[in-house]
C-alpha cells in the first residue's frame, strides 16, 4: 500500500524514524530507536469496524486517545494494539 506518500513522508521525517514491512501482517511499521510509533495497514473485512479501511495506528497518550475517539468517528481504538495507548485513524475518511 503506497497510496499515501504524504503520510509516509511525514512519518519518516520524524527524527530517527525508520520504516520496515512486516510481511506476515502486511504492515508498514515506523520506529524510532527500535520502538514502534506508527503502523499503516489495510485490514481484511473480517476485522469488523476496521475491515476494508486503510488506516494508520499511532501511539497516543491514553487521555488524548479518549478525547480524539469522542471527537472523531474515524478514530478508533488501536487495531491489534493496546487499546488504551494506541489509536487507529481511517485514512479513507474525512480527517
Amino acid at each position: 500500500m503506497n497510496r499515501y506518500p504524504w503520510l509516509d513522508s511525514y512519518l519518516l521525517n520524524m527524527i530517527g524514524a525508520e520504516k520496515d514491512f512486516k510481511a506476515e501482517w502486511q504492515w508498514y511499521r515506523y520506529k524510532v530507536g527500535g520502538k514502534l510509533f506508527a503502523a499503516v495497514c489495510s485490514p481484511e473485512l473480517k476485522y469488523q469496524i476496521y475491515g476494508g479501511h486503510d488506516l494508520v495506528s499511532l501511539k497516543c497518550d491514553p487521555a488524548d486517545s479518549l478525547t480524539l475517539q469522542d471527537s472523531y468517528t474515524e478514530i478508533k481504538p488501536g487495531f491489534y494494539m493496546d487499546k488504551a495507548r494506541w489509536i487507529s485513524v481511517f485514512l479513507d475518511g474525512n480527517i
